[in-house]
């Protein structure tokens, strides 16, 4: 045990700055309230935990691993200082349109056309017909994919879409 534990010291050591490099940008500004150095402490505890149960094969695998789960703390610690509206269905107005002028829909429509371009191809695609009012299972057939991953897609762009309105407000 006491060389598992010396490895993954000696791996995370060689990591711990490309975490930091992750970690930071999301610590930049006012009011944030967590700073990357208590982020990569997270992550390096969660990595040692990890690595308890199911040791990771290299310093590569480590650190993949560190970085993705070092954005998902920040992501977790930024909604929680800065809560934003849900992108569900049932939130997008689909009757009433007409008492909301057309100057506000054009500048919305450009909004959201300008974040969702900012998506990965795949989650866009699921979006824009999640937004014309198609089903996951329409969309699954339509796209090719399991509806499980229909939904997968659309929480990770609902994810990024709140994150990235959140960045706008600024």
């Amino acid at each position: 045990m006491e060389k598992l534990e010396t490895d993954f010291e000696l791996c995370w050591k060689s990591i711990e700055k490309d975490v930091f490099r992750v970690a930071e940008p999301y610590c930049r500004g006012e009011g944030r309230g967590f700073d990357a150095s208590d982020i990569v402490q997270e992550t390096a505890m969660a990595a040692y935990l990890h690595n308890r149960e199911q040791p990771f094969k290299d310093a590569k695998k480590l650190a993949s691993w560190a970085k993705q789960r070092a954005h998902w703390i920040c992501l977790d610690k930024f909604k929680v200082l800065h809560p934003t509206f849900s992108l569900d269905d049932t939130d997008i107005p689909t009757v009433g349109a007409q008492q909301i002028t057309d100057l506000i829909w054009k500048d919305l429509r450009q909004v959201v056309e300008r974040l969702l371009q900012t998506l990965p191809s795949e989650q866009r695609a699921v979006m824009l017909r999640k937004l014309k009012g198609h089903t996951d299972q329409e969309i699954a057939i339509e796209l090719e994919k399991t509806t499980e991953n229909v939904r997968s897609l659309a929480k990770h762009a609902k994810d990024a879409l709140s994150f990235k309105l959140a960045r706008l407000e600024k």
